[in-house]
This record gives structure tokens, sequence and C-alpha cells, in this order.
């Protein structure tokens, strides 16, 4: 039997991907999986000290081998690094098409 509080963090999850236009390729039992399997599931959340699910440098969809159980500041600290990663690298793109 499928836990029923579970389930509807699920879908609140691949409904809000679905929402920021991010695939979701991961099935409910994967995902339970996942998250059993990380000894994390007591501390899910989105405050400091809590895990969330991530995607690895925050590209592609939600499935299994490009997600990971990551402490929500880890997850916000890497999205911001990578931000501005991708605004130095199209910032540096425009400059060189300006030269030429």
């Amino acid at each position: 039997m499928i836990p029923r509080e579970e389930l509807s963090i699920y879908n609140h999850q691949r409904l809000n991907a679905r929402y920021r236009g991010i695939a979701w390729e991961i099935s409910f039992p994967e995902w339970w999986c996942l998250w059993l399997e990380s000894g994390k599931w007591e501390q899910r959340g989105k405050r400091i000290g809590q895990y969330v699910m991530s995607r690895l440098k925050d590209v592609g969809p939600y499935k299994i081998g490009n997600v990971e159980i990551v402490t929500c500041s880890k997850n916000c600290s890497d999205g911001r690094s990578l931000t501005h990663a991708r605004i130095r690298a199209s910032t540096q793109m425009t400059r060189r098409t300006r030269k030429t």
C-alpha cells in the first residue's frame, strides 16, 4: 500500500517541477526509495539544515541519475554559483559577438 502523506508530497514536488517547466521522470517508487536510502526523509524541508531533492548542476529533468539529496543550503548555494556562471558566460558571448 502506498503511504498517503508521502504520495501527496511526491505529487506536490512533481507538479511544482511541471509549473517550473522542468521534466519529471521519476516514478513514486523510485522517488520514495531515493529518500529512504538517503536516510534524510525525516529532515526533509526548505529550511537551513533540512534536505531537498536537487538536480545535478540544476539542469535536465528530475530523473534517477540526475538527482541527489542535499541540504537546502547546498542547493541554494549551488544554484547561485551556477546562475552567476551562466550570466558570466552569456556576457562573454555577447562581448565576443560585438567585437566581430
